[in-house]
């Protein structure tokens, strides 16, 4: 599935017409279960430097799905644990049907930590304290939770779910969708400051005498 999604996003960033991906599940009873686990079991327990530190491909393609120039949306009617809610973070919005929809980051409860990126993803949406009450407790969030907390978007009645978010699609012209998801998440990263070179002192040019 990775693979799949790693091509529909080459396929995406070279597509000017689509304006808004929609992620949703065929089975309406879990959007994404969670990553296959069975990798953790050819994964070394040897400590590497930061420097030899490499990306795994979940992570790698969930990156990708974040920086993709449409707006992107996870539709939830579902399960969405693990790396499967960690996918739903790598979107934009998160939009999920209320009395259906639950999420988790069990990872922790694994012996394992979040690998996605979901960690992170969740401490710059939510602040720190509520990403680690996430992520330690290893438990189901509901739809309601998840939009109380900030997690979610929005959430609807499940009858009623399927019929959003096509209100996005209205009046929304490709070339301004790109600009507006840059100039948005850039505000939520630290702003770097330049130290003046310059001497203490007056910065004031010295006046002119005219004869």
């Amino acid at each position: 599935m990775l693979a799949d999604f790693d091509m529909l996003a080459q396929k995406l960033e070279a597509d000017r017409n689509v304006k808004v991906m929609v992620f949703q599940s065929a089975n309406p009873d879990i959007f994404v279960a969670h990553a296959d686990t069975n990798f953790l079991k050819d994964m070394s327990g040897t400590a590497v430097s930061r420097d030899e530190v490499k990306l795994l491909d979940l992570q790698r393609v969930l990156e990708r799905i974040s920086r993709l120039p449409q707006a992107t949306i996870a539709k939830i009617e579902g399960f969405a644990r693990g790396g499967g809610h960690e996918f739903a973070l790598a979107c934009d919005m998160r939009f999920a049907a209320r009395g259906k929809a639950t999420f988790m980051q069990m990872e922790v409860a694994m012996g394992i930590l979040p690998c996605g990126g979901g960690a992170s993803r969740m401490a710059r949406q939510v602040g720190l304290g509520r990403a680690l009450e996430i992520t330690l407790s290893a438990r189901d969030w509901d739809a309601d939770e998840a939009e109380r907390v900030g997690i979610w978007t929005r959430q609807r009645l499940a009858p009623t779910s399927r019929n959003w978010p096509s209100v996005l699609h209205n009046g929304l012209p490709p070339p301004s969708t790109r600009p507006s998801k840059l100039s948005t998440s850039r505000s939520t990263s630290p702003l770097k400051t330049r130290s003046s070179r310059k001497p203490i002192g007056s910065t004031k040019r010295p006046a002119k005498h005219r004869h």
